[in-house]
């Protein structure tokens, strides 16, 4: 997506021209529909999108909260857009569920921006997204597909950003997912959970991991205002004196990188 930090100046236009799009499907809905690809093409388009968003949510915890949080506003406004269609151009109703999901679709559109990531998380990982799913199931389906050690520790980590119950947890690690691993090992994606963040210390996670911006849990912590995790970390021997990196520093570490630049190297 688009936003001032990563783009600067580059960024009002687009953003005037994102207004005025909306400001377009408000007043006129039937000449916006004029300017649309076929049915097909937008479903097509908007299940990458999708995927990719998903796929980018569960990189990290912090992306995971943005992620819920623009699902939850999407959610939000379904109803009062359908009633706005509905009042003000009398629409039936599959017109108003058709400008409702076109129009909160170019929120989706602005928010992850045009991809040519075609990404999405593994089958395991969506397992563990969806709480319909037993231990049972989740033992059964890694017998039968069985999976990587990466897609264990990814699977691990799903698990945490969903606050799935401990014997998930348990399962994952004993065939084979590695909590001290990755950009942000697994106790950063259990730092909403204080059972789960207490379950991986207590099986040796390391409370003062870092990321690559000097980050460690504590960090996040506090951010989200979890005292009793805070609290528990510090337990724990959470380093309070951990030093975060400043921009020059974050500068230095994107031009070592050069072209490779992950998507957590922002400004």
């Amino acid at each position: 997506g688009s936003n001032s930090s990563c783009n600067g100046v580059a960024y009002l236009p687009k953003l005037q021209q994102f207004d005025f799009l909306l400001l377009k499907i408000a007043i006129d809905p039937i000449a916006y529909q004029k300017t649309l690809d076929t049915p097909e093409n937008l479903e097509k388009k908007y299940d990458i999108l999708k995927s990719y968003f998903r796929y980018w949510a569960y990189q990290s915890i912090g992306n995971f909260r943005l992620y819920k949080a623009f699902w939850k506003e999407y959610n939000n406004a379904i109803e009062p857009l359908e009633k706005y269609f509905e009042s003000n151009f009398n629409f039936d109703k599959g017109s108003n569920i058709y400008y409702t999901s076109n129009a909160l679709n170019e929120f989706l559109n602005w928010a992850v921006g045009e991809t040519k990531i075609y990404k999405d998380i593994s089958p395991l990982a969506k397992i563990m997204s969806n709480k319909n799913y037993s231990v049972s199931y989740i033992q059964d389906f890694i017998f039968s597909n069985n999976p990587s050690q990466d897609d264990l520790t990814i699977a691990l980590q799903a698990a945490l950003l969903n606050q799935r119950e401990k014997e998930i947890l348990e399962l994952l690690i004993r065939f084979g997912a590695r909590i001290d691993e990755g950009y942000e090992s697994a106790i950063f994606y259990a730092l909403e959970n204080y059972e789960n963040t207490n379950f991986l210390i207590q099986n040796g996670a390391n409370v003062n991991q870092a990321n690559a911006f000097g980050k460690t849990p504590l960090f996040y912590a506090i951010e989200f205002n979890r005292l009793d995790i805070i609290k528990l970390l510090l337990d724990n021997g959470a380093n309070v004196n951990q030093k975060y990196i400043n921009n020059n520093e974050k500068l230095a570490l994107s031009a070592n990188i050069g072209s490779n630049t992950p998507y957590f190297i922002t400004f």
